[in-house]
């Protein structure tokens, strides 16, 4: 799961900022103050990750509904000498790393004879890659994009794709600009994983193949300019034009071999060498290491869902989309797709929709189901002729042949009466697919802008409800840009409620550490991101900024 984005040259975005992600997140500011910033740099990302599309205009997610504008737009101020860089960390209590056929491959299928043999002859040395594995809580991921005129045509090029595991920076892959030359550098030393453990009943994570790998690191770092404990091992990665890995695949021999054979040659250090079944092991390792973390950073970005700030009415025959379209729901539509299909979604919305002590639109959801059969069909002038069982017999046999068709419909409460989504205020059609998006998702990270557009401060209130009750649900984490002080207050309100006991119900529960709130400024020409914490009794520790929210105030003193 994304816990925390990091952001830098990034459209409005020059120094770096940090958005710690926690399952309610809340980004306040003044219009074209950089919120929609943070998201559209999550939509960047999975353009990189998914697609290696450095250059976007139109995305995955945003359709034809969200255009970035390509590099030269997305780079801070226009400035094409400046890199654009993104950080995303992870929590990885949960999740293993992907093992890349290890299990399946012919280091394993070997068996323990071979094994045996060569570790009775002093040949082999294990590598503990399960324990490597469940032994990643963490990890973050840094990606550097700057603009090359070295290819043809010029473009943008991602230099640099940086690794960190349990908090220590741990390796990196570097690509010229013209990417003839792929590296792998700056391999830590001083990382836990390749320091040899000591701690009593704790197994070496690497064994002790780590004692050759030590020294010939050591061997390496003598022939590198960088005398520090984080050097260049420069093992070649020739099969990739960038510095982004290849999703799914183990780094070969003898790519990243051959720096460091020919090292060993001109230092004549002929006595360290490595069996196959070590370089293989080694090379899984540092394949779960490297491209694992992004290759779960990418699994996550697949996941992430994005409902944009104005929702379309769908027209009055209305027809759902067949196929998955992610990009349907930047203008809300695949809310209605979804509540058109799924008949196990459609009373549960309904019932946010409609209880009093929910949303309280005034409104209920039914899904109605039909066969449409023509007016001069035969069995109807059967049944015009008073030929009615007769035209009964016929009529369930063309029935069976007719394709099954759905309406969902509005049911005005105080009325009984069904209308159609074009009937009902234009408040309705924006707030359904919030509440869609929220009950029907799967995905870990949903970015919805302005919830709140068109509805009464009554629902605005009960909005902050929804969340708190979906996040208790599932994994979801809600990253929401709004101008709402009635959202907010819902929140602190059951912060407070929480903590002295009084909710209503259990469902509401919310403590301040599932909750951030960030106030975007425009500063100069730089985005400032203000953290505004929250305590126990639902009160913000720090003060809100001038500008914002001191209207009522005002209004009322």
């Amino acid at each position: 799961m994304i816990t925390a984005i990091e952001i830098e040259n990034f459209k409005g975005i020059g120094e770096r900022v940090k958005i710690d992600l926690k399952p309610i997140t809340l980004l306040f500011g003044a219009n074209s103050s950089g919120k929609s910033t943070i998201i559209q740099a999550i939509h960047y990302a999975r353009e990189i990750f998914e697609r290696h599309n450095l250059d976007p205009d139109r995305t995955l997610h945003g359709g034809d509904y969200l255009d970035l504008g390509g590099f030269q737009n997305l780079v801070h101020n226009r400035d094409l000498s400046k890199p654009i860089i993104l950080k995303f960390y992870l929590d990885l209590h949960d999740v293993d790393l992907p093992d890349y056929g290890f299990q399946n491959s012919l280091v394993t299928q070997m068996g323990d004879f071979y094994r045996g043999y060569q570790a009775d002859h002093g040949l082999y040395r294990e590598v503990d890659i399960d324990s490597f594995s469940r032994e990643i809580k963490d990890a973050w991921i840094e990606i550097s994009i700057e603009w090359s005129e070295s290819l043809n045509p010029p473009q943008p090029q991602l230099t640099r794709y940086t690794i960190g595991l349990n908090q220590n920076e741990f390796a990196s892959i570097v690509a010229s600009r013209d990417g003839k030359k792929v590296t792998m550098e700056d391999f830590n030393l001083n990382h836990p994983f390749i320091q040899k453990k000591e701690k009593e009943n704790n197994p070496e994570t690497l064994g002790n193949f780590i004692y050759s790998l030590e020294n010939l690191l050591g061997i390496v770092r003598k022939h590198s300019n960088d005398k520090s404990d984080t050097i260049s091992l420069f093992f070649n990665i020739p099969t990739q034009k960038s510095a982004l890995p290849k999703w799914g695949h183990k780094f070969e021999e003898p790519d990243l071999w051959t720096g460091v054979y020919e090292i060993l040659y001109e230092d004549k250090h002929e006595s360290i060498q490595f069996t196959y079944l070590e370089r293989q092991e080694f090379l899984i390792l540092l394949t779960q290491a490297m491209v694992g973390p992004g290759q779960l950073l990418r699994d996550e970005l697949r996941k992430f869902r994005y409902l944009g700030p104005i929702r379309e009415i769908p027209p009055r025959y209305f027809e759902a989309g067949k196929s998955k379209n992610e990009f349907r729901w930047a203008n809300g539509l695949a809310a209605w797709d979804i509540l058109s299909q799924d008949d196990k979604l459609v009373p549960i919305v309904s019932d946010w929709m409609s209880r009093e002590d929910r949303l309280n639109t005034g409104y209920s959801l039914d899904l109605k189901k039909y066969r449409e059969i023509e007016s001069t069909n035969e069995v109807m002038l059967m049944l015009k002729e008073d030929r009615a069982l007769e035209a009964i017999k016929i009529l369930e046999e063309e029935l069976e042949k007719l394709p099954e068709k759905k309406r969902l419909l509005l049911i005005e409460e105080k009325t009984g009466i069904e209308v159609l989504p074009p009937d009902v205020g234009v408040g309705i059609s924006q707030v359904l697919p919030v509440v869609v998006a929220a009950l029907s998702s799967d995905e870990h990270l949903i970015a919805i802008e302005q919830p709140e557009l068109h509805i009464h401060p009554a629902i605005q209130v009960a909005l902050g409800d929804l969340f708190i009750n979906q996040i208790k649900k599932s994994d979801s984490l809600f990253l929401i840009e709004t101008h709402s002080e009635h959202l907010m207050l819902r929140l602190l309100r059951r912060i407070q409620e929480t903590t002295e006991e009084e909710l209503p119900s259990e469902e509401f529960s919310l403590k301040p550490d599932q909750v951030s709130v960030y106030y975007i400024k425009q500063k100069e020409s730089n985005v400032e991101v203000i953290p505004l914490r929250i305590d126990k009794e639902g009160e913000f520790i720090d003060r809100w900024p001038h500008g914002f929210f001191d209207e009522r105030a005002e209004e009322l003193f």
